[in-house]
């Protein structure tokens, strides 16, 4: 992410502007179909402008927004928002049959996409999918997006990082259940990240996710060693361990 903010340039100011925002109907209603003075507030005029880009998510992502309908009768891994971590990794995900899931189950993912949940306070949500979950299904509450312009990775710390969550927030609507549209997220402005800025953030994530599975791992092995410890004894658990970890 600090690699992403240094290449963006935002100064500190664009999150501070103060002021009154004043708007005729032809700059605001006409054009955003927006009546709430939240969403004119300076400061999201002042961060679209810093992000300096003509480029929007409409122009440099696809939205996979197709519905899936289950199987009855076939196990699905689900992905719900309790199973997204804060660093954009999924676990602790519940396989279950087509006529057992929930209809919000509707989205089916592959390996190189995004999914970010679109509910205004859960927005930092946003998940990178992996090939372990390629073909898996997630809820309604997420958008699943993927790019041609862009790897999976930079998309992901983009829609993480401070900027564009501002910016989301701004176009979230609705009175009991407060989100984002699907036509307020495509015309969000989205800078085009240069390609070696974003082949050093696909590094950065792939290592931190590879460590991430790897700490998983040896935590289990962990688990196993004091198992075998209390059963077999000491000796016979730390050779076992040697083994494992090599």
């Amino acid at each position: 992410e600090t690699i992403l903010l240094t290449f963006l340039c935002i100064s500190e100011k664009a999150y501070k502007s103060t002021g009154i925002a004043v708007k005729s109907i032809l700059e605001s209603f006409r054009v955003t179909g927006r009546l709430d003075a939240e969403y004119y507030q300076p400061k999201y005029e002042a961060i679209a402008r810093s992000l300096n880009t003509s480029e929007t998510v409409r122009s440099l992502c696809r939205l996979h927004d197709e519905p899936f309908l289950p199987k009855n009768h076939v196990k699905y891994p689900y992905i719900e928002l309790a199973d997204v971590g804060q660093s954009g990794d999924i676990s602790g995900v519940d396989v279950q049959y087509g006529a057992e899931l929930p209809t919000r189950a509707r989205r089916v993912v592959k390996s190189g996409q995004i999914i970010v949940a679109s509910v205004e306070g859960s927005m930092q949500s946003c998940a990178l999918i992996t090939d372990e979950y390629d073909g898996a299904l997630c809820s309604t509450g997420f958008y699943v997006l993927d790019s041609d312009k862009m790897n999976a990775e930079t998309l992901l710390v983009l829609f993480k990082s401070e900027p564009i969550q501002t910016l989301m927030k701004q176009r979230c609507s609705g009175t009991i259940l407060t989100a984002i549209s699907k036509d307020e997220l495509l015309s969000m402005p989205l800078p085009l990240v240069d390609a070696r800025i974003q082949e050093g953030i696909a590094a950065k994530v792939q290592e931190a996710f590879a460590l991430r599975k790897q700490a998983k791992q040896l935590l289990e092995y962990a688990k196993q060693g004091v198992e075998m410890a209390i059963e077999q004894g000491e000796d016979a658990a730390l050779g076992w361990l040697h083994d494992q970890v090599g």
